[in-house]
């Protein structure tokens, strides 16, 4: 009799041999402490160990059990998916002088700047200063140019492995004794004399660079100068989302006589864009689904996988003619987009035309993109929790606000995600320590900023229907007043004040100035039964959470 290959625990090895021996006649040793148990165990455990790797190894064998990086990387190389590596941020700097010149001051590509966080970024394009003027724009990216050299061995194939991590995915620049060789996916179509190398990418993250072999690309001559240049980036690390930032001008910067010049630069965009290299629980997710993508943009979730694996995008929503309420069959060839970035950052214009032409290569040609502003609403969750007296508040406080953090969290599902009173309340109740909870959802939205002079504030509320009683006007902070149920505002400060709970349209005035730099703002409920409900280019942001704990009494 054979033993049960499904039950091969060590307990279970146990079992089974001492069930099969006793049935042997010859096998007399069957105490737990003799020599023949013991022999039983010894190989009841080297069955139990063996079966542990097997199984192991057989987990890496499939994408979704495997638990190595290089298992996973290897699994969806058949899938002709490649992980993204790190990418770096790119923007734009203004370089200004301190005062003009008599002849032009020129700015070379990949002049070096630093950031106030000690982050470097490069200059992708030179410029000039013309005499008489003051400031330039140029495009920057964020990284640090490096430099690696080796002497050619003449040999087929040959290949180097960059000794640096974290290189940035499209700027690598390979020369052979001073001439600039091109990048290319496969030697397939390259002739014996062509330029070329391809770039993989080993297990350990490090970039290999591979030559010809004199048939199908040239091989570097031996003795041969090979140098590469690239840029290291920091990843989702060099996003700046403010326009405005002061940047330090490392290197020294000289007019065309030669003579130093003082000069200033400061970010003249957001720099976006930065992203890290894909985790294997992205790869898990993305590889399947961008393979059954075909590598074209026809299916709702072919342009939704697609759009989401470009750089730094972290939720998208796609949708056509027969979406809209009503169906617009004007519509018609035309993809509406909505998309959130990193660090609930909106993409500007330079960032949808890259991602544009990156749609280009997958979309049909009559097909047009139309980029629709993504609306973000700031949810203030107030909540009273009543807490075991078993429990610590300040834990349980702290669990509660981790629990709705996650809740509103920025993930590929937050664009068109409506906020649920029940779930939301159900994971507060899965707090350990928490008995029960009352909780409501605020939605704040600001309708003015003080000048000094201005009395009166109007504006619109966005995620109608109002509820009654719970408009709420604050002033630098401060409560002044609140709605009566019949559309009136009024209390502190406030001579007069309506609010329309089917529009949304709200005014209110004050009986003296607001300050300069005083914000007016307010805070409502949705009629929704205590959710919040949205539109598919709309996204909800906790920004403040009001969170009581008590003790049951």
């Amino acid at each position: 009799m054979a033993l049960d290959y499904s039950k091969y625990t060590f307990e279970e090895v146990v079992n089974q041999l001492t069930s099969l021996l006793k049935k042997k006649d010859t096998w007399e040793d069957a105490y737990e402490s003799s020599t023949g148990q013991t022999l039983i165990e010894l190989f009841a455990a080297v069955v139990d160990l063996m079966n542990y790797y097997v199984e192991r190894r057989a987990e890496e064998s499939y994408l979704q059990t495997a638990k190595l990086r290089s298992s996973v990387v290897n699994i969806v190389s058949l899938l002709g998916y490649l992980p993204r590596r790190r990418v770096s941020a790119t923007g734009s700097v203004k370089f200004t002088l301190s005062e003009s010149r008599d002849y032009d001051v020129y700015i070379p590509k990949f002049t070096k700047l630093r950031n106030p966080d000690g982050l470097y970024y490069l200059t992708q394009e030179e410029g000039v200063i013309h005499a008489g003027g003051t400031e330039v724009t140029l495009s920057c990216i964020q990284g640090e140019l490096k430099e690696e050299t080796v002497t050619a061995d003449g040999s087929s194939d040959f290949e180097y492995t960059l000794q640096e991590s974290g290189i940035e995915n499209s700027n690598l620049f390979v020369s052979v004794d001073g001439v600039l060789w091109q990048q290319v996916d496969s030697f397939l179509f390259s002739q014996a004399e062509d330029l070329v190398y391809k770039v993989e990418v080993g297990l350990d993250g490090k970039l290999i660079v591979i030559f010809g072999n004199n048939r199908f690309g040239k091989a570097p001559e031996a003795g041969s100068l090979i140098k590469f240049q690239y840029i290291k980036s920091e990843g989702s690390a060099g996003n700046i989302y403010t326009t405005g930032v002061s940047m330090t001008v490392v290197d020294t910067i000289v007019d065309e006589q030669g003579n130093p010049v003082d000069i200033s630069a400061v970010t003249a965009s957001k720099f976006l864009g930065g992203e890290d290299e894909e985790s294997m629980e992205e790869i898990k997710y993305y590889a399947p689904k961008v393979f059954a993508t075909g590598d074209r943009a026809v299916t709702k979730e072919d342009w939704k996988v697609l759009i989401e694996k470009f750089r730094s995008v972290v939720s998208a929503q796609v949708w056509g003619e027969y979406e809209e309420n009503p169906p617009n069959q004007e519509m018609f060839n035309v993809v509406k987009v909505s998309l959130v970035l990193e660090n609930w950052a909106l993409p500007d214009d330079a960032f949808k035309e890259e991602l544009r032409q990156y749609l280009d290569d997958y979309k049909t040609i009559t097909t047009k993109i139309n980029f629709v502003d993504v609306e973000i609403y700031d949810v203030v969750p107030v909540a009273i929790v009543f807490v075991n007296k078993l429990y610590s508040l300040s834990s349980v406080k702290a669990n509660v606000e981790a629990v709705i953090e996650d809740y509103f969290s920025l993930n590929r599902d937050v664009l068109g995600r409506s906020a649920r009173l029940s779930d939301l309340m159900r994971a507060i109740d899965s707090v350990e320590g928490v008995e029960y909870v009352h909780l409501y959802l605020d939605i704040k939205e600001n309708i003015g900023t003080g000048d000094g002079s201005a009395t009166s504030f109007s504006g619109t509320l966005h995620l109608t229907p109002v509820k009654k009683f719970s408009v709420k006007v604050y002033r630098a902070g401060n409560l002044e007043g609140q709605d009566d149920g019949q559309g009136n505002i009024t209390g502190g400060n406030i001579s007069s004040g309506s609010v329309n709970y089917d529009t949304g349209a709200i005014s209110v005035t004050f009986s003296s100035a607001p300050a300069e730099g005083e914000k007016i703002d307010v805070r409502y409920q949705q009629d929704k039964n205590g959710d919040i409900e949205v539109n598919r280019n709309q996204a909800l942001k906790v920004l403040d959470k009001e969170i009581t704990v008590e003790y049951v009494r």
